[in-house]
């Protein structure tokens, strides 16, 4: 069987959960037999000219499509849909279904691939399969936060709108404090057209994406009830969780955690330095009783993002006594580093999407304290796996911290409840029962697959839509 894995982004250029889910994935399938290749971006590179460019390399022996293109320009709805649809790459994708002869396309994430590989796909007669990462197809943000970094609960037009001017000042340094004035008076936003009729066509896009795809399968109950929502799926569809990246030499977990009684109990914070993030949170928990790190130290850990809110977390730690940065580890270094932990924080304010740090933490026996997150709050009452406090709420989160620090025992004990942690090599497998399933059904005509979603699609998908 011949795979092609398609993403975003990917190694070593980029390496957050969508890209080494994109790895594990690629090479479990591999043990199974299956022929693989990664298609992705080359990230942060832009040709000079007006032409796009797929060249092939190679990460650590498995093959790597990648794909360069020019930079965005031209008008603002040109520059808006620019990472999710490019007629011009349809010939470069068609070459490369001829090239590679995938049976499967699984999809992990579209943005600057654009839904052109979808479509060639489905001309060349491959199964298509999609895990939705993110947020994405109902925010073109794709973590459901509005500009204020608060949770989305609208997601209107006009919501999406203030995002894109937001941006834009953030862009050009002018501050949040000129954006609400520049709102109120309605200057700037009447230079962006009329995100109403731009917001349809982005989901009649996605709309008819999806009904190309032979299988959207999401990784969580949250996104699927998301998906539901927006009409891009039926309410039968299955569900696969991603499951904790591990390498052979660590399929077999600790039993439990052994009780630290020398020494400070451990906490980390695993993640990418960005305010969705929420490493503020905690680092705002601490400052209020400081006094906890007498009984607790605490390893931060992650790529920066968004230097300026790291350059202003970086003097408030350096306040704290037993708070320090540790930078950036290795993937492969991660079950060490989570197992060393007697804890571990996921302080998020924007939705989640079950993060692979949880997965690695509980398959580690290390408990959670998290977010509320809705794609948090599955997978840790499923294993058992730790405690919540409410998104962005210090008070509550320093709460849980005063409470290790009264009764240490509290970490082994909540390690000990941890149950039935799958792996990602689980989750491929699922995937390659799944791949064979659907290859031995009756052959997808070109265009077909809208029967396997919902009504709602099917009756707002302009087929000329479809048609490049």
């Amino acid at each position: 069987m011949r795979v092609l894995v398609v993403g975003h982004a990917f190694f070593p250029e980029s390496h957050t959960g969508t890209e080494t889910m994109m790895l594990r994935l690629a090479r479990h399938l591999r043990e199974f037999g299956c022929d693989v290749a990664v298609l992705a971006p080359h990230a942060g590179k832009k040709l000079p000219g007006s032409d796009s460019l797929l060249y092939r390399e190679s990460f650590e022996g498995l093959p790597v499509f990648r794909l360069v293109r020019p930079a965005p320009a031209g008008n603002f709805e040109h520059e808006y849909f620019f990472s999710l649809k490019d007629a011009s790459l349809a010939r470069i994708y068609e070459d490369l279904m001829e090239d590679f002869r995938p049976d499967v396309v699984h999809i992990l994430h579209l943005m600057w691939v654009t839904g052109e590989v979808v479509q060639s796909a489905k001309k060349y007669g491959a199964r298509i399969f999609y895990t939705p990462t993110d947020f994405w197809p109902m925010c073109p943000t794709y973590q459901l936060l509005n500009w204020k970094k608060q949770q989305c609960q609208q997601h209107t037009a006009a919501d999406c709108r203030d995002c894109y001017v937001a941006e834009r000042f953030r862009v050009q340094r002018r501050g949040v404090k000129m954006l609400v004035k520049a709102v109120r008076r309605n200057r700037m936003i009447a230079r962006v057209p009329d995100f109403e009729p731009i917001m349809q066509e982005r989901d009649r896009y996605f709309a008819c994406l999806f009904a190309m795809i032979d299988m959207v399968v999401p990784p969580n109950e949250f996104m699927k009830r998301m998906m539901i929502k927006s009409g891009y799926v039926r309410d039968d569809v299955p569900v696969i969780g991603f499951g904790a990246p591990v390498h052979d030499e660590q399929l077999h977990p600790p039993s439990g955690k052994i009780p630290n009684k020398q020494g400070k109990i451990r906490v980390g914070y695993c993640g990418t330095i960005h305010p969705s993030k929420g490493l503020h949170v905690l680092v705002e928990a601490i400052e209020k009783d400081p006094g906890v790190c007498d009984v607790l130290e605490f390893d931060l850990y992650g790529s920066i993002q968004d230097m300026a809110y790291f350059e202003d977390l970086k003097g408030r730690i350096g306040r704290l006594n037993a708070v320090r940065y540790c930078g950036v580890f290795a993937s492969s270094e991660a079950n060490q580093i989570i197992r060393n932990l007697d804890l571990l924080v996921v302080p998020s304010i924007w939705h989640e999407n079950t993060p692979l740090i949880a997965y690695t933490a509980l398959y580690n026996k290390t408990p959670l304290i998290c977010s509320a997150s809705e794609g948090l709050v599955d997978i840790v009452r499923r294993h058992h796996g730790g405690v919540f406090f409410a998104p962005g709420d210090s008070s509550e989160l320093v709460s849980i911290l005063q409470s290790v620090a009264r009764d240490t025992a509290l970490p082994c004990r909540w390690s000990n409840q941890i149950v039935d942690v799958k792996t990602s090599r689980d989750f491929a497998g699922e995937y390659y029962e799944l791949y064979k399933a659907v290859i031995v059904a009756e052959p997808v005509a070109a265009g077909a697959g809208a029967e396997l979603m919902s009504g709602s699609i099917t009756g707002r998908v302009n087929p000329d839509m479809c048609e490049r």
